[in-house]
This record gives C-alpha cells, structure tokens and sequence, in this order.
C-alpha cells in the first residue's frame, strides 16, 4: 500500500491486488462470514454455517432460515448468530480443535501435538475426521502423480 501512495498509482475498485494474498477460493456464495485466526467461518446461501482452514470446508450445521453472523467468542468456544427477527442462536465451536486443525494444514505438527490433549476427548472424532480427510488426499495426490 504504502508503495502505491509513493507512486501515486490509481487504485482500482477492487483496492491494490498486492496488498493480501489470497488464501483460497470457495466456490459458492458466502452471506456473511468472520475471520478467527487463520480459519473463516461463514454462512452461505444454502443455509449451511461452515469454516475454511486450509483448503478444507467443514460443516457445523445445516440452518433452518437465513442466519447472519454475528461472531465468534474464543473464551466461551461460542460462535453467535441472528435471524432478522433478532433471534440470537450460539453454536460451540473448539477454538482448540481450529488451532489443531490450523497447525496440520501448516503442517507444524510440533505445534499440532502440544494442542490435541487441549482437545475433550469427546469432540476427537471431529479430529479424526478431519485427520482421514488428510490421510485420503495425501495418498490420493501422491498415486495420482
């Protein structure tokens, strides 16, 4: 940005196309949607609340009505939604399990050992899921080749 103010070079509608990198696409429509971290969480126009973390797109759930995206509170694992009725809905989401699944697709797996047994036992499967998913790719783009 700063290169582009010295330069006085005309910014184009869509802003200055060096000043992020582009993590990934997501090939649907997005309504509303919050960064937490390295992970996006959005709503999209299916009515499905859903997280990007490193080219994977995992489903929390299937909503009823159109849902906006209010945000996300770490501290209390707590993702927070309204309707246009003023409806509050909350759904739990690990900050642990984002920061877990983060570090795999970083591959820093110094980092994704020290956060797995900050994961409840019970919320592992999502884990495992996630981990499989992985596993499948791996093998898939290395007999693919």
């Amino acid at each position: 940005m700063e290169k582009a103010r010295e330069n006085r070079e005309e910014i184009g509608e869509d802003g200055i196309e060096e000043a992020f990198d582009v993590v990934g696409e997501i090939d649907e429509t997005v309504k509303t949607g919050v960064w937490v971290g390295d992970c996006f969480i959005y709503t999209n126009s299916v009515n499905r609340l859903n997280y990007y973390v490193g080219g994977e797109i995992v489903t929390i759930a299937h909503l009823d009505r159109m849902m906006y995206l209010l945000g996300y509170i770490p501290k209390d694992n707590r993702l927070y939604l309204g309707d246009k009725e003023l409806n509050i809905v909350s759904f739990s989401l690990l900050v642990s399990v984002l920061e877990y699944q983060t570090a795999v697709m970083r591959r820093d797996f110094e980092t994704a050992d020290k956060i797995l047994p900050m994961i409840p036992r019970e919320h592992r499967s999502r884990v495992a899921h996630f981990l499989e998913k992985q596993v499948r790719d791996f093998l898939k783009l290395r007999y693919d080749t």
